[in-house]
């Protein structure tokens, strides 16, 4: 079960950002295809949020405590990362509200750090893993050529990748 939550979250990431690459272009950050929605659709981007988020915390939680030593001691910080992914998604409308915007830009940041303390510290026996994500990720960019413009939206898909794919394989290792 703890394999198809991850999966199951992992595809609809990759299928809202399809959607949001083949209809608007690469997108600056993640969070500006909420703009890019019309307005009776903005609702989707926090939905998307929350369920990318709610399918994959139980399932990395799980994971998290999998481990035999010390590590699963470290599960909280699946549950922040998660939790911060639910607060962006809370407060999508961040460039017309100044607490919006304050709740957005904190969580997206403490979402990316908790995540990628996580992947780095509990999955450091297999570290090739988020380095190859993020390296893939790089190579796509630079493929673009929208790396200089799009920065925010590749350094959050680096992160997300990496964590997608640090958990997937702790799920099948441990």
């Amino acid at each position: 079960m703890t394999t198809i939550l991850i999966l199951l979250s992992m595809a609809l990431f990759v299928a809202y950002n399809i959607f949001a690459c083949v209809k608007w272009g690469i997108p600056t950050s993640l969070s500006a295809t909420y703009y890019s929605l019309s307005n009776g659709w903005r609702w989707v981007f926090t939905l998307f949020m929350w369920a990318i988020a709610i399918l994959l915390m139980p399932a990395w939680i799980e994971v998290a405590h999998s481990f035999g030593d010390w590590r699963n001691n470290l599960a909280f910080l699946a549950f922040f990362t998660c939790g911060f992914i639910c607060f962006v998604g809370a407060a999508p409308n961040f460039r017309a509200f100044e607490m919006e915007s304050k709740v957005h830009t904190i969580s997206a940041t403490a979402s990316a750090v908790t995540a990628l303390l996580w992947c780095f510290v509990c999955g450091w026996q297999i570290m090739y893993v988020p380095i190859a994500a993020a390296l893939l990720c790089l190579v796509i960019a630079l493929s673009t050529k929208t790396l200089k413009d799009c920065k925010v939206y590749w350094l959050e898909l680096m992160a997300f990748c990496a964590t997608y794919s640090t958990v997937l394989v702790c799920s099948s290792v441990y």
